[in-house]
């Protein structure tokens, strides 16, 4: 029998300290992935420069992602980080993205499983990057793949500042990190928007948390604990 509560107690009692904002972002970016997105969005940015004068088209480009980004973001969070195991044709499908998420709710505390696989982010990456340049060029890709990687390190912090200790101020952080630790405190079937958290209302995924049924599952989401 697993006793979650105490293995993140003792996390927390380890993991570096994050009571102040200056803490908070020199443990930020310690990490691989937020620096890797900001290597992103600086290469990026370098090669949309080098490709020539900047089109006034492109700034539609800016609305366009900054709708398309936190949706992505809810869909991915519900449908694709929660994705259960399902056999096919005898095989056994259990995406390692999955996998590690279902471990970021054994033990929120733990930092490391707090960020986007590595991986996850460089195919993923690799894949938008490719599509837009097939579709539209290699200077419209770079000029939006430099907005995506700004979103997806806006992501990341957001993400981590959940779960930090740090007390965050203004209502739209606050608001962020209370959805986020309703999510995973109170109901994992709830609450999966991060950087437009009003979009859970909107979607019917959100909700007072008095009137949420609280979960039995939120540490295991509903699978065995190997």
């Amino acid at each position: 029998m697993h006793d979650f509560s105490e293995i993140e107690a003792e996390t927390r009692r380890t993991r570096p300290p994050t009571r102040t904002l200056a803490q908070v972002i020199r443990v930020f970016f310690r990490h691989q992935t937020p620096m890797l997105i900001l290597v992103l969005a600086a290469g990026a940015a370098a090669l949309r420069l080098s490709a020539g004068a900047i089109r006034a088209s492109e700034a539609l480009f800016v609305p366009i992602v900054a709708l398309y980004w936190p949706v992505q973001e809810w869909a991915a969070h519900r449908f694709i980080l929660h994705l259960r195991p399902r056999t096919w044709h005898g095989v056994q499908v259990d995406p390692y993205f999955a996998r590690r998420h279902r471990r970021h709710h054994q033990n929120p505390a733990h930092f490391p499983d707090v960020f986007l696989p590595v991986g996850v982010v460089v195919g993923a990456f690799v894949v938008f990057f490719a599509t837009v340049w097939a579709l539209a060029g290699a200077a419209l890709a770079a000029s939006t793949l430099t907005l995506v990687s700004l979103a997806a390190l806006l992501y990341e912090w957001t993400h981590f500042l959940a779960h930090t200790d740090y007390f965050s101020h203004g209502a739209w952080a606050c608001r962020i990190v209370r959805n986020h630790r309703l999510h995973h405190y109170r109901n994992e079937q709830r609450w999966y928007g991060f950087t437009v958290p009003y979009l859970d209302d909107w979607l019917g995924t959100g909700g007072e948390a008095s009137q949420v049924p609280r979960s039995a599952t939120t540490r295991t989401l509903g699978q065995p604990v190997t």
